[in-house]
């Protein structure tokens, strides 16, 4: 087991790149699963990190919404003032008059 444990840290030693951040991460919880004889497979590593990462993509979209409907909720308080009101009704009349 000593020989796994020092070739898994030899792999994080040269894996360690923006772009692999995802392999650095389960060879070390490996590592560390296999310091504490903890049998894991590299499947459940993988799927906690992806359920992760997509939680935090599900909270950024939840709050892009957010800034969305605030951005409707403020279109929506500027038309209640009564000139946007006579200003819709005017081009609703166009509209009426036009179709007739």
């Amino acid at each position: 087991m000593a020989g796994s444990n020092l070739t898994a840290n030899s792999l994080v030693a040269v894996d360690f790149q923006p772009r692999q951040r995802r392999v650095v991460l389960m060879v070390v919880a490996w590592v560390l699963a296999l310091d504490t004889e903890l049998p894991r497979s590299m499947e459940v590593l993988m799927l906690r990190f992806m359920a992760c990462s997509r939680l935090v993509d599900l909270v950024a979209k939840v709050q892009l919404l957010l800034v969305f409907l605030a951005c409707q909720l403020v279109q929506l308080h500027s038309l209640s003032h009564q000139s946007s009101r006579l200003h819709l009704w005017g081009l609703a009349w166009q509209d009426q008059t036009m179709t007739i």
